[in-house]
């Protein structure tokens, strides 16, 4: 990682960290690790609770609750695309399943392969 990289990356993290330490229920109540692992982690969980797959599985009650949850949380335009990147990365995980031969791109292609047979 060069140093501007680097530099970029430090200065991302410090105005999540600031955003959250702020602003989010979800990061107080991370309390048994660092900042940086704190931010980490509330970055993960919101992209993990704002997932597709996942609120798929959810009942109505529980989706509503989960996304008055989120709505505080992901108010900010930063945090809110940080987020909507980590969540697409885990959704392209669950995008395709090449052993079942199936895929749900609406493309219809899986990881990179032309198509999922």
């Amino acid at each position: 990682m060069g140093a501007q990289a680097h530099s970029d990356y430090r200065r991302g993290v410090a105005r999540l960290h600031r955003y959250f330490a702020e602003n989010s229920t979800l990061y107080a109540e991370l309390t048994d690790a660092d900042n940086l692992w704190r931010t980490e982690i509330t970055v993960f969980m919101l992209a993990l609770l704002s997932s597709r797959d996942l609120k798929e599985r959810m009942t109505e009650g529980v989706k509503k609750e989960v996304e008055e949850r989120l709505r505080s949380d992901l108010e900010d335009d930063i945090i809110k695309a940080e987020v909507a990147m980590v969540r697409r990365q885990l959704e392209s995980l669950t995008d395709c399943s090449l052993e079942e031969g199936s895929c749900s791109r609406p493309d219809g292609t899986c990881c990179g392969a032309k198509d999922c047979k």
